[in-house]
């Protein structure tokens, strides 16, 4: 074939081997782009190009063909983490579990072409490969691409499980030196490794695996996400509940007033008619000590915040535990009603489960807020027994749970959602947890 009709196969196999995974990559990253469509349309073609000068290098001034396939990855992790705007364990593990398909469709495409055109096959970057390539593409990358929009699309939105992504990007990590070594590690050179077919059968046996623990991860961070979402619900349903007791509760004492408003009335008439002015005016004064404290109904103005503080109070004197509230909460705050309930229900959770483990005596839970500027602010602490073990994202062992538990976690994922602020620290007897967020920038949870 003449020079021209070689550099056009090398350009062909160039943007197949590029084109369709970064287009596929930066779907399920579509609106968490750093920079607008166009300006990314033409990063990708900038892309692209760099793409074809590599392959060009590869195919007609030859070299080290590892030192090209990382140079290659490389560039593409480059402008992959330029492009797209999010955590970055989400984007390499992204990147790594593609990079890995696209060697395993380049390897069996080199040795399907090594069977059906062993001539071409030796020669490097002909049409037969790139038609191989081509077809085995539209075989693999379209399911994925559906699964990629449908499954894994919604596993990365879970800003719950953010702390799983810090190093689950390990396990394509593996996968992908697996790949290196065999393909450009061994004595046998990367031609003759892939043509082989027992080769490209173990490596369709690695790649089945791969994907069966890359589906089992999704799937694991999904139901991370379901478990938080429950226990918010869970939070929202004793709100709901509490508000429904508190009210039956109020009516319950207003009919057993009534009920005893005649007996005092005549008691109380009976003793002015006797001129016992006295004992009227001490009647008076124990009838009034047996009436309810309405400052035990009213912590704040807010009336979710109220009935939830209302709730732990209660729970709190269950557990022979102090409570002291101190919050100056409106009732026309511009937060959701549940962002509120998992916020406040899940923290003073937390604390109420540290302080059972403090002896009699020395439980005590404390709740502080002050909302001014358009800004609010949450401070709970709580005594605690035993040794905190915080982890490296600055979370803490939970009683409760191995692991952090999904309630500071829970939490965390509500402040950084609202480009809020959390701080968490403690002295050897108190754990204290402070949250800041802006009210009139706070999300509606879905």
């Amino acid at each position: 074939m003449s020079g021209s009709g070689h550099i056009l196969e090398m350009i062909l196999y160039s943007q197949l081997n590029f084109t369709p995974y970064i287009a596929i990559a930066l779907y399920p990253f579509r609106n968490s782009l750093r920079f607008s469509k166009r300006i990314t349309t033409l990063l990708i073609v900038a892309a692209a190009i760099l793409q074809v000068f590599i392959g060009l290098w590869a195919g007609m001034w030859g070299g080290n063909a590892g030192m090209l396939s990382a140079l290659s990855t490389i560039m593409y992790a480059l402008f992959y983490f330029l492009a797209v705007r999010t955590d970055f364990g989400k984007a390499l593990f992204t990147l790594l579990m593609l990079s890995n398909i696209a060697n395993f469709i380049t390897a069996c495409s080199k040795c399907i072409e090594g069977i059906y055109f062993p001539t071409l096959a030796i020669q490097g970057y002909r049409w037969s490969f790139s038609l191989i390539m081509f077809l085995l593409e539209l075989l693999l990358l379209i399911p994925l691409a559906v699964y990629m929009g449908r499954t894994y699309s919604t596993a990365l939105e879970q800003d719950t499980a953010k702390p799983t992504w810090h190093f689950i990007w390990l396990i394509p990590a593996t996968f992908y030196v697996e790949w290196y070594y065999r393909l450009y590690g061994s004595s046998e050179s990367a031609l003759a490794f892939a043509m082989d077919p027992s080769n490209t059968i173990f490596l369709l046996l690695i790649n089945l695996g791969a994907l069966l623990i890359y589906h089992m991860v999704i799937c694991h961070i999904r139901v991370i996400d379901t478990n938080v979402r429950l226990s918010e619900q869970n939070h929202v349903l004793i709100t709901q509940q509490l508000q429904y007791e508190n009210l039956k509760e109020r009516i319950d004492q207003a009919r057993q007033a009534k009920h005893d408003m005649r007996h005092h009335v005549l008691l109380l008439q009976s003793l002015l008619e006797d001129q016992k002015y006295a004992e009227a005016k001490q009647y008076l004064e124990a009838y009034k000590l047996t009436m309810p404290d309405d400052r035990s109904f009213r912590f704040c103005d807010h009336y979710t915040v109220n009935a939830l503080l209302l709730y732990f109070a209660q729970q709190a004197k269950n557990q022979e535990t102090d409570f002291e509230a101190t919050v100056q909460v409106p009732e026309d705050l511009n937060i959701p009603d549940n962002v509120l309930s998992v916020l406040l229900g899940n923290l003073l959770e937390n604390a109420l489960e540290a302080s059972r483990h403090v002896e009699t005596g020395k439980r005590k839970i404390t709740i502080k807020s002050v909302c001014s500027g358009g800004m609010i602010l949450f401070k709970i602490s709580n005594t605690y027994a035993g040794t905190l073990l915080p982890n490296k994202n600055g979370l803490y062992l939970s009683t409760k749970h191995t692991g952090s538990g999904i309630g500071l976690a829970s939490v965390r994922s509500i402040v950084e959602q609202n480009q809020g602020r959390m701080e968490i620290t403690h002295t050897d007897t108190q754990f204290i947890v402070t949250v800041m967020l802006e009210q009139y920038r706070t999300k509606i949870m879905r």
